[in-house]
């Protein structure tokens, strides 16, 4: 049995295979998916380049946790189509990446998490199932991400040579270093083809200034803990979690918790006093194997989809795409 697990990032994408459940190749520099652009477009691509870099010419299931879902899963029937005719695929699972990352962090455990990457989504699962916030993009959220944090940085930079308030000069110098001249950093931003994760690549750059004492930076960071911890407790509200629930930050911008604490925690313990901090028990990569080996999607909705060709149900019958189902409540959203 050859799978193929796929974890689409915004920055980038990662591929591995297991062979009779074994990893046995892998690659993590895949494109990610680019704002604007057909999700499953990316899926197909990205599983093309992987098979091929791979030499993975036969895939029997395929599993993928994808940014760019945006709470709406599209139909998979096509893709499950092409990858069963291309690569012999017989299962197809997809889910929104709030959900994999769910799974990695919390083993699927009723609990809170965020996964703060270049992008930003938070997912919950409790007594009244489960519930999604955020996760709608640059243009409309992503708050607290990577995006945003290099985003408010490059702001500060900019102000700083433009002479306006809120500037930072050692953000400006940072900026200077990584794009070139300052008048060309819009221009190199907007025409890399990959502008978000470019402008996300600058959190590395505050994360320094911040150590080393900025105080704009210092307070970028501080917004941004409040920014996660709010749509932590949106998600745990909203699956009605009580008392000493676990909850969790996933991702390349919880890596840098000694920035985001104490603020991340007391912002969390201002709602949820009892709610315990819980490490991350895998990455979102993780996550992607334990979807697809999932008895049931039921508890996450129409955040997940599965697609088997005819021929191929383990009843025996023809098959149809499957979605997760309802949930009490109707709580995903």
């Amino acid at each position: 049995m050859i799978d193929m697990l796929l974890d689409v990032g915004q920055t980038s994408s990662r591929a591995r295979v297991l062979t009779d459940g074994r990893l046995t190749s892998e690659v993590n520099d895949l494109p990610g998916y680019v704002s604007g652009r057909d999700v499953l477009g990316t899926i197909e691509s990205s599983i093309a380049l992987a098979a091929q870099t791979l030499s993975a010419l036969r895939i029997d299931r395929v599993a993928a946790g994808c940014s760019g879902i945006f709470g709406a899963l599209p139909s998979i029937e096509g893709l499950g189509e092409h990858l069963h005719a291309r690569h012999g695929t017989t299962l197809l699972r997809v889910a929104d990446d709030g959900v994999t990352a769910f799974l990695g962090a919390l083993d699927g455990a009723p609990g809170a998490i965020a996964a703060a990457g270049t992008g930003l989504v938070a997912f919950a699962v409790g007594p009244n199932g489960a519930a999604r916030a955020d996760g709608v993009g640059p243009m409309l959220g992503d708050n607290g991400s990577g995006w945003w944090i290099g985003r408010a940085g490059l702001i500060a930079a900019l102000s700083a040579s433009d002479g306006r308030p809120g500037g930072s000069l050692r953000l400006l110098d940072a900026a200077v270093r990584r794009y070139g001249p300052v008048r060309s950093i819009p221009r190199t931003i907007a025409s890399s083809g990959t502008p978000i994760a470019k402008t996300a690549a600058f959190a590395l750059d505050v994360a320094d200034a911040a150590r080393n004492g900025d105080v704009l930076a210092v307070d970028v960071w501080r917004r941004a803990a409040h920014h996660i911890a709010e749509s932590v407790m949106a998600v745990a509200t909203r699956a009605e979690l009580v008392g000493d629930f676990a909850w969790s930050v996933t991702g390349r911008i919880a890596e840098s918790r000694d920035l985001l604490e104490p603020a991340l925690t007391e912002r969390v313990h201002s709602r949820f006093p009892e709610a315990v901090w819980t490490p991350a028990a895998a990455n979102p990569a993780s996550g992607v194997e334990q979807f697809l080996h999932l008895s049931t999607l039921t508890p996450y909705g129409d955040l997940v989809a599965e697609y088997r060709p005819s021929g191929y149900h383990p009843a025996g019958r023809a098959s149809s795409p499957v979605r997760g189902g309802g949930l009490p409540g109707g709580a995903v959203g």
